[in-house]
């Protein structure tokens, strides 16, 4: 096959490590090598045109300017995560001809893992009793609540959602799973009952959302969806912050109505007058529930696979 040249415009010192790994390199060198610039997020959409001259593949993990997409050589934009359309231009690559392909299931283990874990902290209080021991107080007074006791409900029932629902129905929840399509899962899942999702609503204790966002998604959660939430729900969200009315959400969460986890946001980094900011009722994290190790090994093997496929004919996870 002809030789190549990718190009990742706006990586960062892990994904040069990731991708020097001597079998990802070897791989990566018989299609031509790989360059990676470290200094993400790049503001300039001028510096990452010129940075992507002449490749004919492109990796990125940010929004990815309509520009690139203009090149002559360009073939196949791979993108490092799973919402490959809220960052590419997903009209114009096909007008093109270019495509677009994504990494799903990378991060499937470490997400559900992490939406568990908020669930868990929050249901025994666990942030507010670790500042209040290390502030030499010792007040057990905080009620505690249990998973096993719990109504969960699922908003989406994808790799991550289906990872959560195993871990807690072996710890005695019970499951309410909100889908456009309960038929795929319904046989193999006699454990989980498919509800709508404003019965979802009506009847969790714990509501996690695990739904991409899409124009169909944006705003499921609206003000008028979240007042179905009973008193003393927990939300957690590690999926998109625009899935949800955010400044609703902060509100009930102020006014006592709700609790919530969240790990994704708006606009990121946070701001300081954000709404969740010093919120006594939300445990916030800085979107990591997808970052860990496994996860990035994982990530990185998919799109050598992604770009192998492309540049072979043998197309593999193509979005586009």
């Amino acid at each position: 096959m002809n030789r190549t040249s990718i190009v990742m415009p706006d990586g960062d010192p892990l994904c040069e490590r990731l991708f020097s790994d001597l079998d990802r390199a070897k791989r990566l060198d018989d299609l031509g090598g790989i360059t990676v610039w470290t200094d993400a997020p790049v503001v300039d959409p001028r510096t990452v045109v010129e940075r992507c001259a002449g490749a004919q593949a492109v990796v990125f993990g940010w929004p990815l300017p309509d520009e690139v997409l203009d090149l002559p050589d360009l073939k196949i934009v791979t993108f490092m995560g799973t919402g490959a359309a809220n960052h590419v231009n997903m009209a114009s690559a096909r007008k093109r001809g270019i495509i677009v392909c994504n990494t799903p299931g990378y991060g499937d283990a470490a997400v559900a893992e992490h939406a568990i874990a908020l669930m868990l902290s929050s249901l025994r209080s666990i942030p507010r009793y670790d500042r209040s021991m290390h502030a030499g107080r010792w007040d057990a007074s905080t009620p505690a609540r249990e998973v096993s006791s719990s109504t969960v409900g699922l908003v989406g029932f994808g790799g991550i959602a289906r990872h959560v629902a195993r871990v807690l129905s072996a710890m005695g929840a019970r499951l309410l799973v909100a889908t456009r399509t309960p038929e795929r899962y319904r046989d193999a899942h006699p454990d989980v009952s498919f509800v709508s999702l404003e019965d979802l609503l009506r009847r969790s204790d714990i509501v996690s959302l695990h739904v991409a966002l899409t124009p169909e998604t944006a705003g499921m959660l609206d003000a008028g969806r979240l007042e179905l939430l009973r008193p003393g729900t927990l939300l957690v969200n590690t999926a998109r912050a625009e899935l949800t009315d955010e400044a609703r959400v902060a509100e009930l969460v102020r006014n006592g109505r709700i609790t919530a986890a969240i790990d994704v946001f708006s606009s990121e980094p946070t701001s300081e007058d954000h709404v969740f900011r010093g919120l006594d009722g939300a445990i916030l994290t800085p979107h990591v529930g997808f970052n860990t190790p496994d996860a990035m090994e994982r990530m990185a093997d998919i799109t050598v696979a992604n770009l192998a496929g492309a540049l072979t004919g043998q197309l593999v996870n193509r979005v586009a």
